[in-house]
């Protein structure tokens, strides 16, 4: 509904191109909006604010069951700009109930999924369970431990091994500064920028 709404407003709109200073004749939009455009960024929340409702609402409506219980909380996406994270049980119905719902997305916003991009985790079936979910994702089935966005994903605590190749990186970077001819707060600074940038960088490789 909304999307229409706003699809509305944009294919009433009609722009004049100016020339010599004034304005030379009228044309409609036939398109959307650029990527740039300072309201495309918003547009796109709004889009997605939609999708987490309608996730959210599948688990409250017992369409969709969710993966873990824990004191009341019931966790079911993180959605990082394009990306999106879904935790949730791994049965036929709940499956097939949330493919349902991101077809719909599809068709309603315009944004496609890259399945061919797409991985999927599962834990505790059996292997017969894991191709039956493969098949119905049309997914990679991935294992742990496994890079996302830059965040090592694991079971259970982070091993020193999996984190050491970062250490390694800020290692190199702190070594290649003459750090006796800086005062102490120069110092500090430098290192605090080091370790900021260390998630961006992990992110861009992930």
């Amino acid at each position: 509904m909304g999307i229409n709404w706003l699809w509305k407003i944009f294919d009433s709109a009609k722009i004049s191109v100016l020339v010599n200073g004034g304005p030379c004749g009228f044309f409609g939009v036939g398109r959307g909006l650029r990527q740039g455009v300072p309201l495309s960024p918003i547009l796109f929340v709004l889009a997605e604010e939609i999708l987490s409702r309608n996730i959210n609402e599948l688990v409250q409506m017992g369409k969709m069951q969710a993966m873990v219980n824990r004191g009341g909380f019931q966790p079911t996406h993180l959605i990082f700009a394009d990306d999106i994270f879904i935790f949730c049980n791994g049965q036929k119905k709940s499956l097939e109930n949330l493919m349902d719902l991101l077809m719909e997305y599809q068709k309603s916003s315009g944004q496609e999924m890259n399945k061919a991009k797409s991985k999927f985790f599962v834990g505790g079936v059996s292997y017969i369970r894991r191709n039956v979910i493969a098949q119905a994702l049309q997914m990679q089935l991935s294992t742990f431990p496994e890079k996302y966005l830059g965040v090592i994903l694991n079971p259970g605590r982070v091993k020193s091994h999996q984190v050491w190749g970062m250490v390694e990186m800020m290692q190199k970077m702190l070594a290649g500064w003459m750090g006796k001819l800086l005062a102490f707060s120069a110092r500090l600074t430098l290192v605090k920028f080091v370790l900021c940038s260390i998630p961006t960088y992990n992110i861009v490789l992930g």
